[in-house]
């Protein structure tokens, strides 16, 4: 009988993915354990076909062969901030990086003009001490990310391989646990619509210049109005002899890190620019400013004003943030229906009974979605714009606790809400339990998912 405590099931995947559907990982290239507090077992599933009706004039079958096989490898971790890039990568696609220490991550959907193969990883499981398994090229085919206002943000990821395996394969073992996590919690996850059919958004750019001469911190004072707090003074530590550059993208980094100027602008910005554009389109607001001066550093050449390069204009623009019960972040990525393209390879080398293996895995039609549950006032005139039907933007921005070093924000411009009902509830607020449809924009999903950690790379 398999162990069944998950002290004695030990999960892992491969830290880079494989490089091509089919080709294993080596052990070497630093397989990574997946900690769960409850780990479910992987599956392999086995089609049958039989000959009922053909061969012996009766439509009871004299003979049974296996036809194909397919890996279910199912994934519940909680949230950490160094995992879930493992995950974001596979199911979203397409990854670039960053920065240094921290970096920066950004994941955006691949594109199926281009392929409809996901990246895919080896996959290895150890029962005690009965036997390690490694399964063959599995490929991300669901992604759910919840929170709610108390405990851990969990995930949940299905994964289907290629039907190949081997039990006890040499040079392979199982890799020690790396104290390397930060989880996220969901009392500091919160999700903003907005309506963003027309209006701008303001951008100011304040721009570097002067190398450190003395290490010390730089002041970065950042003014708006309507941003809590304003105006406030960042601390960016520099070092002596940064370029320019590079005490800008410290300065992009410290600003990306805190969370009111963060939750309030986008922060970008490359070289020495230092841009920061309003996440809500309003009217010009002539006070908002990014100023950059010495502190305790030396080198820097104030700059009290920023540039106003675009210009804020109102439209039919309303923001909306309220406490959150719940919230699930779906990603859907099935089989096309001919997607399980089967090949001369068996389970059983040389042996056609024992099922053939997949050669490729070929996603069909993506879905991404949204599902919620929250609270408002009785009184909020967001109850009558809140309803089926309405265009939005998304934002879903998690912190850690580490000073502000890992944050994920996930955001999607081209949503629209499906559902949204009221619900009973008590203390002068309304339920509302609704959903979002996250669509696609000119056959691509504008959904970016921007992963901020100390992992240098997931691609090398």
């Amino acid at each position: 009988m398999a162990p069944t405590h998950p002290s004695q099931i030990e999960r892992s995947i491969s830290r880079l993915n494989e490089t091509a559907y089919g080709t294993d990982r080596a052990f070497s290239d630093d397989f990574r354990r997946i900690i769960s507090s409850s780990p479910s077992l992987s599956d392999l599933n086995t089609s049958f076909a039989d000959d009922g009706g053909y061969d012996n004039g009766s439509d009871v079958p004299s003979d049974k062969w296996a036809t194909t096989v397919a890996a279910g490898v199912p994934f519940s971790p909680d949230f950490n901030f160094q995992d879930i890039g493992y995950f974001l990568k596979d199911f979203l696609g397409t990854y670039a990086v960053s920065g240094s220490s921290p970096y920066i991550h950004t994941f955006t959907p691949q594109s199926m003009n281009t392929s409809r193969q996901m990246p895919t990883r080896t996959y290895l499981e150890k029962l005690g001490g009965l036997y390690l398994r490694k399964l063959s090229s599995i490929a991300p085919v669901n992604l759910s990310i919840s929170g709610g206002r108390m405990g851990r943000i969990t995930i949940a990821a299905q994964y289907e391989g290629s039907g190949k395996y081997a039990i006890d394969p040499a040079s392979y073992t199982s890799p020690s646990v790396t104290n390397d996590r930060e989880f996220g919690y969901g009392s500091q996850a919160f999700f903003r619509f907005n309506d963003n059919d027309d209006g701008t958004a303001q951008a100011e750019t304040a721009t570097a210049a002067g190398g450190i001469t003395g290490t010390g911190n730089a002041t970065v004072t950042v003014t708006a109005a309507g941003m809590a707090g304003s105006p406030i003074a960042v601390s960016v530590a520099v070092t002596n002899l940064d370029t320019a550059a590079q005490w800008a993208e410290k300065v992009r980094v410290a600003l990306r890190n805190h969370l009111v100027i963060s939750n309030f602008f986008a922060v970008t910005g490359a070289t020495t620019a230092i841009i920061l554009t309003a996440r809500v389109k309003a009217a010009n607001d002539a006070t908002m400013n990014v100023a950059l001066d010495n502190g305790t550093c030396t080198g820097i050449t104030p700059a009290a004003s920023s540039a106003d390069t675009t210009a804020g204009v109102v439209g039919d623009y309303q923001s909306y943030t309220c406490d959150i019960e719940n919230w699930t972040l779906t990603a859907d990525l099935p089989p096309a229906s001919d997607g399980y393209r089967a090949c001369s390879d068996y389970v059983v080398a040389g042996n056609p009974r024992s099922g053939q293996t997949r050669s490729e895995f070929l996603v069909g039609a993506r879905k991404f979605g949204f599902t919620f549950g929250a609270r408002l006032a009785t009184g909020d005139k967001m109850r009558d714009w809140m309803q089926a039907g309405t265009d939005v933007t998304l934002e879903i921005p998690i912190v850690g606790i580490d000073s502000g070093n890992s944050n994920l924000r996930i955001t999607h411009t081209r949503g629209i809400i499906d559902s949204a009902k009221e619900v009973a509830d008590i203390g002068g607020f309304v339920g509302i339990q609704g959903s979002v449809d996250l669509m696609s924009n000119s056959g691509s999903f504008p959904l970016t998912a921007v992963l901020q950690n100390d992992v240098i790379s997931y691609a090398s």
